[in-house]
């Protein structure tokens, strides 16, 4: 099974912790309180690794990594992920787990 949506790159500028959070928000129906996965990253160059695992194209992450240079959070639409991918990268969520559970 495959999912298309947009992932979501923020930038948390205070406090300690991680510095960037990525998200996977699948384009399927929205579970009422529903949640999504949260991968955290300290460095920049850890999100572009990222990226590239998920086989994001290298323009796309070049266009992201734009944004958060200038400190502004980024998305990228159309993003095809398998359900391996998004189980194994820690970006399920309720979406996710109830369309398989169904």
């Amino acid at each position: 099974m495959e999912y298309e949506g947009t992932i979501r790159i923020f930038q948390s500028l205070g406090g300690g912790g991680a510095r960037f959070g990525v998200v996977f928000s699948p384009y399927v129906q929205r579970v009422e309180g529903g949640t999504c996965g949260v991968r955290r990253f300290n460095v920049l160059q850890q999100v572009i690794a990222f990226l590239k695992i998920l086989g994001v194209r290298k323009d796309l992450i070049a266009t992201a990594l734009h944004q958060l240079v200038a400190g502004r959070s980024a998305e990228i639409p159309s993003v095809v992920l398998s359900e391996k991918v998004v189980q194994r990268r820690g970006l399920d969520c309720t979406v996710t787990e109830k369309r398989r559970e169904s």
